[in-house]
């Protein structure tokens, strides 16, 4: 690849949602004990707008449509040799709401406990360094 050429960029969107009392969903993927931790998400194809993806998403993953999401400006973080554009999605959402529809298990955490889990190093980086200061209480 020359010096004119750049790797494609990956564009995702990432859900965060939070409730009362300071907790964020999270998601587990897999149903492995091992398996990272990660926000509502998928990739993001060129010709759809981030707020559809991040409906839709929701809809599949938690089973719960939210009509409106703030967005966050995009954040590209190279990861693995190429770099990944996040599309975050902000919203308000009632506990009781949301099912493991698309994932293997969901949980509420407060965002003090984050730390503990397991997420993949891009979103660690992310939901744990620049990201978290810019969410609402």
């Amino acid at each position: 690849m020359s010096d004119r050429q750049t790797a494609p960029v990956r564009r995702e969107v990432r859900a965060i949602l939070s409730r009362r009392g300071g907790e964020l969903l999270v998601v587990r993927p897999f149903a492995d004990d091992e398996a990272a931790w990660d926000l509502p998400g998928s990739p993001l194809s060129a010709h759809v707008e981030p707020e559809q993806a991040l409906r839709a998403t929701c809809l599949v993953t938690i089973g719960v449509d939210i009509p409106e999401f703030t967005l966050v400006s995009p954040v590209r973080v190279g990861q693995g040799g190429e770099t990944v554009e996040y599309h975050f999605g902000l919203a308000r959402l009632d506990a009781d709401a949301a099912l493991p529809l698309g994932c293997a298990e969901l949980r509420w955490v407060r965002r003090e406990r984050l730390a503990l889990l397991t997420f993949e190093p891009a979103i660690a980086r992310l939901l744990l360094g620049d990201l978290l200061g810019q969410l609402p209480a």
